[in-house]
């Protein structure tokens, strides 16, 4: 694993401060991340606070982005956010009528189902190369970063004070095996720090091919990729595992398909590096790798693993027989609905991603299921012309993740997986938008090129709408 030879050219006429745009989003990142170590170690009562403070933000992006001009309505995918955004409010109307449900329940439930696809969409067209840049930084740092605590929750009995909340007890803390405990990181829950390595995953593949070609950037790369491998080493879950086993191949086998020349070298190395790291690391967390085996095999006993992906992705047997045309109510099924309602963060309606959806929204929630599968697609098919072009897999990587995440990640029920996805939803068209396309060429000795352009536009102004 190592940094490319073509390094993104720098501009003297291209200004080193972030745009507006880039800093919403950077500010929005920071409070997904840090929220919930706020709300478990120094108040549970900043939970909406923080979450309010969060939505504004996401919110001021969309608008400014609106204002600027980045975000214009004669475009196909601005278009189709608006007329779905229709479409929801009139089904929520309806809802709210036929089944005298609450209103504030559905504020609640366009929060979950719009809010953040806007706010991907509209800072991912407003940001700039230099923004992507810096936001992919920050996503590393605070990996690094997060890195000791994990270890030192993973170390730590479950009623170590590093493993609890200021409302919960140590029959709350979850364990891979009795005795090991399952971090969290600085998340309240060890769902919030299996989708942050998600979504450090792909920003750390592509971070080489932006940043320009020096010491630290080969270094912060080579301590993300060392982080990424402790904490899914220690991080007890199965789908955070095998998700950094199919990007890991599929980042070295997309190196040697799509790159050209010397850097398949490059894979191949990466290839032989990352085997003697994951070796090394395993000897190192031994513990934690026999206590990973052991969850994995006590959990192939309980249950099947063809009806567990089968409800993963088409929800469990019993949604058909609960589901209505109409649905329940948009919002009905998020834990920030369970907490109005009942005063705690639960699940009310299922716990898979397919099920809670379908019991939201009903026929809404169908098409709803359908969209992101149209959107993944498009998007992979996209990733590879880009990946294709520009000789590397890191578009691809961002968009099979976000695959993933829209098929199956928790993002109408749960605050922080749907903050994700909005932030995964940016890093994808941001891909998209800055994908080193003429990086090589650049390096052959031809002046101008998209690289080039990229890096002189002027990050003071909004960039021109994708």
């Amino acid at each position: 694993m190592t940094t490319s030879p073509y390094p993104l050219p720098r501009s003297r006429d291209a200004s080193p401060r972030m745009s507006r745009a880039g800093k919403l989003f950077v500010a929005v990142l920071l409070i997904v991340v840090l929220e919930g170590a706020l709300r478990k170690w120094v108040s549970s009562s900043l939970t909406l606070p923080l979450v309010l403070l969060r939505d504004l933000l996401a919110i001021y992006t969309v608008w400014y982005a609106i204002r600027r001009g980045a975000l214009s309505f004669s475009r196909l995918p601005a278009q189709l956010l608006l007329v779905w955004s229709g479409l929801l409010i009139t089904w929520g109307l309806v809802q709210i009528v036929v089944n005298q449900s609450s209103p504030e329940v559905l504020l609640i439930g366009l929060r979950f189902w719009l809010l953040y696809l806007w706010f991907g969409y509209a800072a991912a067209i407003s940001m700039t190369a230099l923004d992507y840049r810096r936001s992919i930084q920050v996503v590393l740092v605070l990996l690094i970063l997060m890195t000791p605590l994990v270890v030192l929750q993973q170390r730590s009995p479950p009623g170590a004070l590093i493993n609890l909340q200021l409302d919960t007890d140590e029959r709350d803390i979850f364990v891979v095996v009795a005795g090991i405990v399952r971090p969290t990181g600085t998340f309240s829950f060890t769902l919030g720090y299996t989708t942050f390595l998600a979504l450090a995953l792909p920003a750390a593949f592509a971070y080489p091919r932006l940043a320009p070609r020096s010491g630290s950037t080969r270094l912060l790369f080579a301590l993300a990729f060392a982080s990424l491998l402790v904490g899914t080493i220690l991080s007890g879950s199965r789908a955070a595992i095998i998700l950094y086993g199919v990007m890991l191949g599929g980042y070295l086998l997309g190196s040697m398909w799509f790159s050209r020349g010397a850097t398949k070298l490059y894979a191949l190395a990466g290839l032989v590096l990352s085997g003697l790291l994951l070796a090394g690391a395993s000897l190192v967390f031994g513990d934690a790798v026999e206590a990973t085996q052991q969850r994995f095999e006590a959990a192939s006993e309980a249950e099947n693993l063809g009806e567990r992906i089968t409800a993963i992705f088409a929800g469990e047997p019993e949604t058909y027989n609960r589901m209505t045309w109409l649905g329940h109510g948009l919002g009905s099924g998020s834990n920030l609905a369970g907490y109005f309602q009942t005063g705690e963060r639960s699940f009310l309606l299922a716990e898979t991603e397919s099920a809670r959806t379908l019991l939201e929204g009903g026929l809404m929630g169908a098409m709803f299921i359908l969209a992101k599968l149209a959107i993944a697609l498009v998007g992979l098919l996209a990733a590879w012309r880009v990946a294709a072009r520009s000789g590397s897999p890191s578009p691809l990587l961002v968009w099979l993740t976000l695959a993933v995440a829209l098929a199956t990640w928790s993002a109408i029920g749960q605050l922080t997986v749907n903050a994700a996805i909005g932030l995964l939803l940016a890093f994808g068209v941001l891909a998209l938008r800055f994908a080193p396309a003429a990086i090589a060429p650049a390096a052959r000795g031809l002046r101008i090129g998209a690289a080039e352009a990229i890096a002189a536009r002027r990050i003071d102004r909004p960039a021109r709408p994708a």
